[in-house]
């Protein structure tokens, strides 16, 4: 049976091409808008992630400013103690104190001890001169200051001793000075500073610069000497319009070294939590208002451009239906419902280029109705009209699906039987003619049908 099928003309080209086309335009749609929402996102990302990030590093740049600001200022301080103690050393009355002790020589001593106890720090908390033995002849400060009772160091030892109350007190630094003897004899005794490193760290380090909430002195082990805990005052009239909060679980710190001969390796640890940007209510407010506004922008410019896309696709498949029906009306005959000649035509060119490309066999069976030109005149045409679509029908209920049926002039009609030899389109003639001449209780024409059939088959017959 015929039906027409849409060839890859010309213009079902053009309207693939163009739903093609449409389909181009909305994926480039899709990404441009995708590009537009991420690119100033991608470009803010930066921007936000510095201004998150500042504070962060700038807490970690002051608290090494104010670790170095400790240091160099403990430097300084043991370096003036160390001064201040040979001082004492070098009085004849120090020395007296221990070679002939008296009265007067040691209250001679233990007032230069107790001027040099009231230094700015305030980090010496007692002062004593010791012989040779350790034994305590004369001190000034503290009464429970606890010596290591060790003799004075030898010539190029460092002068300084660590101390541990054994009670579980906070450990102490002994400065230890010799006391020379006369004529430039060994050493008789020596000075001894207990400076308390917590009081000593308290000092150096200024309200100005305070960004820690501790300090921590650690020696070359990593164990800590002194700790002091620090309170940081928040200015109130500067709050930044970024929150910033305390982040416990993590810690920032900011470390430096102390340069003093004999305490290499020691640190100064200045830590605090760290510091975590939260952006305000009235800032997220904003920021979520922006983000509703870009994504507002957005849709109202899909829609914008979407619409004449969308009509031009309404009109492309209003076309192409249109174009369909008037293919299958410009290859159909209108009365009988089978193909006409230009259907008749493109098909058997089809056929015959693939029998002659592959070989495949058909036949083409030629009809004329017998006696139509009496028909129409004696009975009107009309009755002829009947007589055309009664044979279309015949046809149409006779061939196989594969077959195609055509009427291609006034009263001759044609059928195409792929892959069907001469002989089976024989046999189809014989069951038409049948069907054409037997007594039909319906129809259009119910008198016998006769005609007058040529058949040829490809490519047997050329």
């Amino acid at each position: 049976m015929f039906a027409a099928r849409p060839d890859k003309s010309p213009a079902f080209d053009d309207l693939i091409d163009g739903r093609l086309s449409l389909r181009s335009v909305w994926i480039r749609l899709t990404l441009t808008l995708i590009a537009v929402a991420i690119v100033p996102l991608a470009a803010l990302a930066p921007i936000v992630r510095s201004v998150l990030d500042d504070p962060r590093i700038a807490q970690q740049e002051q608290l090494r400013a104010q670790s170095e600001h400790v240091a160099l200022a403990l430097q300084r301080e043991l370096e003036s103690i160390k001064v201040t103690l040979h001082g004492i050393a070098a009085m004849k009355t120090t020395g007296r104190a221990l070679t002939a002790p008296s009265d007067s020589a040691t209250a001679d001593a233990a007032s230069a001890m107790a001027f040099a106890l009231n230094r700015p720090s305030h980090a010496i908390a007692n002062l004593a001169i010791s012989d040779l033995a350790g034994e305590i002849h004369a001190s000034s400060g503290i009464s429970l200051t606890a010596f290591s009772g060790l003799p004075p160091p030898r010539l190029n030892e460092p002068p300084y001793r660590v101390v541990s109350d054994a009670s579980g007190g906070p450990t102490s630094l002994e400065v230890v000075v010799p006391i020379p003897g006369s004529a430039g004899l060994k050493p008789v005794g020596s000075v001894i500073a207990s400076v308390s490193l917590e009081s000593l760290i308290r000092w150096s380090n200024p309200d100005s610069i305070a960004v820690a909430d501790r300090l921590v002195m650690l020696d070359p082990t990593g164990v800590a000497l002194a700790t002091v805990s620090t309170a940081v005052a928040q200015d109130a009239e500067n709050t930044p319009a970024i929150a910033f909060t305390a982040n416990a679980a993590t810690l920032a710190l900011g470390e430096s070294e102390l340069v003093v001969p004999g305490l290499s390796g020691w640190r100064i640890v200045a830590s605090a939590p760290q510091t975590v940007a939260v952006l305000p209510l009235p800032m997220l407010v904003t920021l979520a208002v922006l983000i509703f506004l870009l994504i507002a922008i957005i849709w109202w410019m899909a829609r914008r451009i979407v619409a004449p896309a969308a009509a031009l696709e309404a009109q492309r498949v209003e076309y192409q239906a249109l174009y369909m029906t008037a293919r299958q009306a410009a290859l159909q005959d209108s009365l009988t419902g089978l193909g006409n000649h230009r259907a008749f035509q493109e098909a058997v060119g089809r056929m015959v280029d693939q029998s002659q490309r592959y070989g495949n066999v058909f036949s083409l069976l030629l009809m004329d109705i017998d006696e139509f030109k009496r028909v129409n005149d004696t009975r009107g045409h009309a009755v002829g009209d009947d007589l055309l679509r009664e044979l279309g029908d015949l046809i149409r209920a006779t061939i196989r699906g594969s077959d195609a049926g055509f009427r291609i002039g006034g009263d001759e009609f044609a059928i195409l039987m792929p892959e069907t030899p001469a002989a089976g389109a024989a046999v189809t003639a014989r069951r038409l003619l049948s069907r054409g001449l037997e007594d039909r209780g319906t129809g259009r024409f119910r008198g016998p049908i006769s005609f007058s059939a040529g058949i040829t088959e490809c490519p047997a017959f050329g």
